[in-house]
């Protein structure tokens, strides 16, 4: 179907404070009259697929409901990896495809089609990146990283893309403040979805679209990385989950484990305030 691609990482993500580029992929599909299902590597990735030859049809999930997008010759699509569902390619079609994370995702246009650089633009960008992203060294990636954000920030400026006050992002980022100020009490998705204004299932839908992981998954990492903070300043499990809202000590222990792959008290004795031990990734 498609010529083998080239892939990173081979070395480790290249890694900034804010973000973080996880895979390069520049490939070239044949023309085919069947669609091609997608299989998205992770749920929590978002992906800029840069068309720089022919023309693809991307069939993406916005708020439950399929939207079919063209993508030709100098445009560009930002978009979770997750929705993309299948690509149909009417002729051939050549793509620089960027994975990446970003912390916040709901700054950026996501789910919409843009117009890309001008060609020798995107292949220097592409030529930088890939070259500094396959170095073994640490700060060459980081390099990498940095290039690739220079060229995200060059696209959407010149797309004058912005976030606006209107946008259906803003009341879901609110809501996830209001959930870090509550992390005493267990908050429930039917109550935030009641302070955004829709409806639980549009809630979720929207949540999951901004943040790039259900509100399940985000709640549960918040409330687990306070446990952590408070963990290594000498609290206990009980005193811990008492502080957090947990029902018990037992829920809260099964519920770090879950997310950490540790229990609290491995947490303490390996991060507590005698050890010299670094924050594990949740």
């Amino acid at each position: 179907m498609s010529d083998p691609p080239i892939r990173f990482p081979l070395d480790g993500p290249a890694e900034l404070s804010r973000l973080i580029l996880r895979g390069i992929n520049t490939q070239h599909y044949t023309a085919s009259e069947q669609p091609f299902k997608h299989h998205h590597w992770g749920t929590d990735e978002l992906s800029l697929i840069l068309s720089h030859q022919g023309l693809a049809q991307i069939v993406i999930e916005v708020d439950g409901q399929p939207v079919s997008l063209d993508l030709e010759v100098g445009s560009c699509l930002l978009v979770f990896e997750s929705q993309i569902r299948t690509f149909h390619f009417p002729e051939q079609w050549g793509t620089h495809w960027y994975n990446f994370r970003y912390d916040q995702p709901a700054a950026l246009p996501i789910a919409q089609k843009m117009k890309a650089l001008e060609a020798s633009d995107r292949q220097r960008y592409l030529d930088q990146i890939l070259d500094a992203a396959q170095s073994g060294s640490v700060w060459t990636r980081r390099s990498a990283a940095v290039t690739f954000l220079d060229m995200l920030v060059r696209i959407l400026t010149e797309n004058d893309c912005a976030m606006l006050p209107g946008d259906p992002a803003a009341p879901i980022e609110r809501v996830a403040e209001l959930m870090r100020s509550n992390l005493h009490r267990v908050v429930t998705v039917e109550e935030m979805a009641e302070l955004a204004g829709v409806s639980v299932s549009t809630f979720r839908s929207r949540f999951k679209l901004v943040f790039g992981e259900s509100y399940k998954e985000f709640y549960d990492k918040m409330r687990v990385d306070a446990g952590f903070d408070l963990l290594v300043q000498g609290l206990s499990a009980g005193e811990v989950a008492k502080r957090l809202g947990y029902s018990d000590q037992f829920h809260f222990t099964r519920a770090y484990r879950r997310v950490m792959g540790r229990s609290p008290r491995e947490i303490k004795r390996y991060y507590g305030p005698n050890s010299s031990g670094t924050k594990p990734k949740s």
